[in-house]
């Protein structure tokens, strides 16, 4: 992925996870898909930020289909068995 194209992106999901506004997952969602892991990194830690706000069950299975990847962010583990998201 060109590094312009990946830091813009990587900006969206840090403003977007800021921002706290359920309207913002189905574009999170969509950042999962993309081939930069720094990308899908913020974009799981941005649908974290919206635990309990966005509907989780959209959420958990678009983090569920994520989860063989490599996520370097501990945080974000969490996520993978919905305790945040309020399905475990």
């Amino acid at each position: 992925m060109d590094r312009a194209i990946e830091k813009t992106l990587s900006a969206r999901a840090v403003e977007l996870g800021r921002a706290g506004e359920p309207v913002g997952l189905a574009e999170l969602i969509d950042l999962l898909g993309k081939p930069s892991g720094e990308v899908r990194r913020l974009a799981v830690s941005a649908i974290g930020k919206l635990a309990g706000l966005a509907d989780a069950r959209v959420s958990v299975p678009a983090l569920q289909a994520r989860a063989g990847a490599p996520i370097r962010n501990q945080g974000a583990f969490g996520l993978w068995n919905g305790c945040k998201l309020g399905v475990a």
